[in-house]
């Protein structure tokens, strides 16, 4: 009845159990492996699923455990798998459905170790010194704890090492510090935890003397006269004797000294007496026994003259010619060396002048040669030691014009030539031409001539070859020749020029090309010249017989002097060779193209000049027009009885040869003493400041990076990396430029360098695997499998993958070692020490220094 008369909807409605849900709580541990738990608990009363989560201990992060086995709804035991040793897990049930769902109690079970674990072997020694030791391990696996314990030999009385810093789990390496002097240690590595759980093999180690021999550093000069030179210094502990030593200065031919008494064993001061008046001296220190024995210091003593010195004021001109000036002098009194040095007259711009043959000490008299016609000169005589050391008056010169007195020489144009833009300044008139010899593979052809000018107050000699006479010879040598213009000439400037079908040609023939003068000689090979590239740059379709590709030795201008001479100041380095420019252009019409780099290492030798020291030769430098310089790799040869500092480079530019020793005083005692000290004289190598190196210290990968390019002599690129965490206004923005561009290195797949993490050994050894192809080392090395060259490496197997052929080629051209006989140690963090090995190692095998 009524308005709603008949059946509403139909509610379905499940109610849940009167009892609430009561999860399981005799969840419990059966048994234990070392890899597996398993649990029992009573059957979870209609589950629809169970699930066993388990946690690192105490750290409430569950996951879902990995069962022998799927679990059952009804089920009321499992095994849990895949756990790891020696570690401690907590584990639940979880069931989902039925009276019982929800999460069990909670069970700690700690498995044991496997009964396979295989404690370390390779625990190795690296270094020692009196109060520390030095230690590499390999990575223990799954390790949670390790520790160093040390015992005086031999006494089995174990403790735990102090190191110099907290010991990751995952460490490989570490430093025992707190030891006494020459004492007698064993040391063991005892791991917590892992496949490799348990103590390493044991390593006896003995540290050095805490007293060992220091040489005394503070020996000084005090005092000189014209015949004597007093020195002072700290009393040698438990010296047994004493001498001073001299020896002509930089000669290092040492004598023992005449003093004015004899130097008692506890003597802190002395003079030399019998000295040369006006002579340059070295004296150092020599104590026998204690702990001082050795060699002090060296200290470099110039005595003054008995009077004081008077430069000669009689030094005048006695005759001249277009080309010479012949001038006299009263003997200079003790002299010791004796130049004549020309200046265009009234700019104060001197230089030694040549003469027709060598000026002995005592010389009156010299005529200088190699001047220019109608052209005015300034000269001065420049005394060394004796008397009358110092510069005499000055002397101006004009010489005669040549071109009235040979009115009928067949190689003298009849009216001047036209100037010639070489792209550095305009080339005068020529002032004659004559037929020159040039030399292919040493034999002598006649198929050059030479022409003399004038380029800002410079003077210019140009090498031109003969087209047809060079490519018959070269026809006739085959590949491989070497063609030398040699220049004899005193020009300041010296120009081999040829056409581009010339270079073409010595190309083909894979020819070198050397420009050889008294200054320097120029090594090119033609390829590097890379004509077909300068084509397409000046035009296309052109004829390369219409480039001139010009090859110029020369002189800097005295702006560029002036330059070289404030960047040697200004980092306080010493200058042993005048700065040398190496150029080379080539010229179409009036377009001109400069070739400043090059993909293989040129060679330039440059000549050191006469009384130079080859032992204070440090290094090679390239000089910027904006003062910035540079290493390049640079070793000392002789050849044809003179010094030459051989100098390798990917860049054309102003070059110098410098004496830069330098020395880091926490570097005395350390194993890489020497490579650390010759890396950074050569500038490759930075200190960290106050004569200090840190030699142990880790790298950046940064710094490596900074290291490497200085090593190679790369000139810094300013382009903008690829790298999402290098900005350009970090101070290695360009370091990684460079290498990036040079295909030294790579970053990581997500488009970063990291340039502040530290680098591993093995990521360094690939960086020095792609260094090696530029220097062309690589290709020098013999093919053999990466199992036979470090096959005696315990942890070769450690290496990684991407790294494995790096490694090889790295350990195989002999530029790294492990840190032990056994243990290479790939990705132990690299030291500042090592680094400076392996690049000197780099540029020594590759035979660049």
């Amino acid at each position: 009845g009524g308005t709603n008369a008949g059946t509403s909807n139909v509610v379905s409605n499940v109610t849940t159990d009167n009892a609430p849900s009561v999860p399981l709580t005799d969840f419990a541990n059966t048994a234990e492996t070392s890899t597996t738990a398993s649990f029992s608990w009573t059957a979870a009363s209609g589950a629809i699923g169970i699930v066993i989560e388990q946690s690192p201990a105490g750290a409430n992060t569950w996951t879902a455990s990995s069962t022998s086995g799927a679990l059952a709804a009804n089920a009321t035991s499992a095994t849990v798998t895949g756990l790891n040793p020696a570690t401690s897990y907590d584990f639940r049930l979880v069931v989902t459905g039925g009276t019982n769902a929800g999460t069990s109690n909670v069970v700690s079970n700690i498995t044991t170790d496997n009964a396979s674990s295989v404690p370390l072997t390779d625990f190795a020694s690296t270094a020692k010194t009196s109060t520390s030791a030095s230690f590499s391990w390999t990575a223990a696996s799954g390790a949670i704890g390790i520790v160093i314990e040390q015992s005086p030999a031999g006494t089995n009385t174990w403790t735990t090492a102090s190191t110099s810093g907290a010991l990751a789990s995952n460490a490989t390496s570490a430093t025992v510090t707190g030891l006494n002097p020459a004492t007698s240690y064993d040391f063991r590595l005892v791991v917590t935890g892992g496949a490799n759980a348990g103590t390493s093999n044991i390593v006896s180690s003995v540290t050095t003397d805490n007293a060992p021999s220091v040489p005394l550093t503070d020996f000084a000069s005090t005092a000189k006269t014209s015949t004597t030179a007093s020195f002072s210094w700290t009393a040698a502990s438990g010296a047994t004797g004493i001498v001073v030593e001299q020896s002509p200065a930089g000669m290092n031919t040492w004598t023992t000294a005449q003093t004015s008494g004899a130097i008692l064993v506890n003597a802190t001061s002395a003079t030399v007496t019998g000295l040369n008046p006006a002579t340059s001296y070295d004296f150092r220190l020599v104590v026998t026994g204690g702990t001082n024995a050795g060699t002090s210091n060296v200290v470099s003593n110039i005595t003054t003259d008995n009077a004081p010195s008077v430069p000669l004021t009689d030094f005048a001109s006695t005759a001249k010619t277009s080309t010479s000036a012949s001038f006299s002098w009263t003997a200079a009194s003790g002299a010791i060396g004796i130049v004549i040095e020309q200046s265009p007259a009234g700019t104060n711009t001197w230089t030694t002048a040549s003469t027709s043959g060598a000026l002995a000490s005592n010389a009156t008299s010299a005529t200088v040669t190699g001047l220019n016609p109608a052209t005015s000169y300034n000269f001065r005589l420049v005394v060394a030691g004796g008397a009358n050391a110092g510069t005499s008056n000055v002397v101006s010169n004009i010489t005669t014009d040549n071109a009235p007195n040979v009115p009928n020489n067949p190689n003298v144009p009849s009216s001047p030539t036209s100037s010639i833009n070489s792209g550095s300044g305009s080339i005068a008139p020529s002032s004659g031409t004559t037929g020159v010899d040039i030399l292919v593979n040493g034999k002598v052809e006649s198929a050059g001539t030479a022409t003399t000018s004038q380029r800002n107050n410079q003077s210019v000699t140009t090498i031109s070859v003969d087209q047809n006479k060079l490519d018959n010879k070269l026809a006739s040598e085959g590949s491989g020749a070497v063609v030398t213009l040699p220049v004899n000439t005193k020009s300041d400037i010296v120009i081999g020029e040829l056409n581009g079908q010339m270079i073409k040609n010595l190309e083909n023939y894979s020819a070198t090309l050397e420009i050889r003068t008294a200054r320097a000689t120029y090594t090119l090979p033609a390829q590097q010249i890379n004509i077909n590239a300068l084509s397409a740059q000046l035009g296309k379709e052109l004829n390369l017989q219409d480039i001139k590709v010009r090859i110029e030795i020369a002189a800097p201008i005295t702006d560029m002097m002036q330059v070289v001479d404030q960047a040697a100041g200004k980092i306080g380095l010493t200058l042993v060779a005048p700065p040398t420019d190496f150029k080379i252009s080539a010229t179409y019409g009036s377009t001109t193209i400069d070739v400043s780099k090059f993909n293989a290492y040129v060679e330039r030798s440059v000549a050191l000049p006469n009384g130079i020291d080859p032992n204070k030769i440090t290094t090679g430098l390239v000089v910027e027009p904006d003062g910035s310089v540079r290493h390049v790799p640079t070793k000392v040869i002789f050849k044809e009885g003179m010094y030459y500092a051989q100098i390798n480079s990917l860049t054309n530019s102003t070059y110098s040869v410098v004496w830069h020793p330098l020395e880091f005083s926490d570097v005395a005692k350390h194993w890489a003493k020497e490579a650390v000290n010759d890396m950074g004289s050569r500038m490759i190598v930075n200190g960290t400041g106050n004569e200090q190196f840190n030699p142990d210290q880790d790298i950046t990968r940064a710094e490596f990076a900074a290291s490497i390019v200085r090593g190679l002599g790369l000139k810094l690129e300013n382009e903008t990396t690829l790298f999402s965490d290098v900005k350009s206004s970090d101070w290695y923005s360009s370091v990684i430029s460079t290498a990036y561009a040079y295909e030294l290195l790579d970053g990581y797949p997500d488009g970063t360098f990291r340039p502040m993490d530290k680098i591993t050994r093995e990521q360094a050894m690939v960086i020095l695997s792609k260094a090696m192809t530029l220097t062309r080392l690589k290709e020098k090395q013999p093919v053999q499998s990466t199992d036979g060259i470090l096959h005696s490496f315990q942890d070769a197997a450690s290496v990684s993958q991407w790294a494995q052929s790096s490694v090889m080629e790295s350990v195989q051209a002999g530029i790294i070692s492990g840190r032990s006989a056994t243990a290479l140690v790939p990705k132990a963090y690299i030291t500042r020490a090592e680094v400076a090995t392996i690049i000197r190692k780099l540029l020594q095998k590759s035979e660049l220094i």
